[in-house]
């Protein structure tokens, strides 16, 4: 019979061992860490809906309000004589060497821009939990982007619509310019608004290449939701969206603004139904 147990616990310990208590911690800790992982991803998802929910809503408000017109796609830049959209911002790296990009941080470009009355300028709903990716100074205050179909042909220099021509956006397929006329897809299939890829995000115009033949992603979703993507529609509802595209699914966020057109993947699935819920050709 050891009469010191206490000093052989302690020799035990001292040579690297465990005591029990230790060892339940660790064990619990490895069994809620996963679900508590889990439970971020669904707060942050359950967020990114409500923020879809409210900017949607306040797209109808707009249109309610403009004898059933939409809000415009665009910023207020040289090429659009200075008019403003349902945003007045564009997204864009601005890590060293690079200057620094105030509309990264400016939540004016938000609150006074065509949605923001709608929103209560409340400019929280601009940007999803999920998209963690800060520029310099920190997070951007954007991380939604618009279906380029909707009302987004409002340029006037006319080298910037034969550009949007080369995905298949213009006048080759509808541009919806007020909420009646979303009559193919319906409103209830037709997206309307979705967080973006990180890199992908500029200006508020989300790009489908709706041209027969071409297979391309213009702009990329987010995959912050575990793969997926929240996405809203013309009915008002929300969802998420998972993708399996190679090309765009867990796609790695490199800090580079404006990446170019990649191809998608047969299928083309993705893309697929990108383009049956975009736009159809024009009548």
């Amino acid at each position: 019979m050891n009469p010191h147990p206490q000093n052989c616990q302690r020799v035990r310990t001292a040579r690297g061992g465990f005591t029990l208590i230790e060892l339940l911690v660790a064990i619990l800790a490895a069994m809620l860490l996963p679900a508590l992982a889990k439970a971020k991803l669904r707060a942050q998802e359950a967020g990114c809906i409500s923020n879809l929910k409210q900017l949607t809503m306040a797209w109808i408000l707009y249109s309610d309000d403009f004898n059933d017109g939409l809000v415009r796609n665009c910023n207020n830049n040289a090429i659009n004589n200075g008019k403003v959209g349902w945003v007045d911002d564009v997204m864009k790296w601005d890590f060293p060497p690079a200057p620094s990009w105030t509309q990264n941080y400016s939540t004016t470009n938000l609150s006074e821009a065509l949605l923001g009355p709608y929103c209560s300028s409340q400019v929280g709903i601009y940007h999803c939990p999920a998209d963690t990716y800060n520029a310099y100074k920190g997070p951007r205050v954007r991380s939604y982007s618009m279906n380029g179909q909707m009302n987004g042909y409002c340029y006037t220099d006319p080298q910037a619509n034969e550009n949007l021509n080369q995905y298949g956006a213009g006048q080759d397929y509808t541009i919806f310019q007020k909420l009646s006329n979303i009559v193919n897809p319906m409103p209830v299939n037709a997206w309307v608004f979705i967080d973006e890829q990180e890199d992908s995000i500029d200006d508020g115009f989300f790009r489908v290449d709706m041209k027969p033949g071409d297979n391309l992603w213009a702009n990329f979703p987010a995959v912050n939701h575990g793969g997926a993507s929240g996405i809203s529609f013309g009915d008002g509802h929300v969802e998420t969206r998972r993708w399996l595209d190679p090309a765009i699914a867990n796609d790695p966020v490199l800090h580079i603004s404006g990446p170019p057109a990649r191809p998608a993947t047969a299928p083309y699935s993705d893309l697929a139904w990108f383009q049956q819920h975009t736009t159809s050709l024009a009548q």
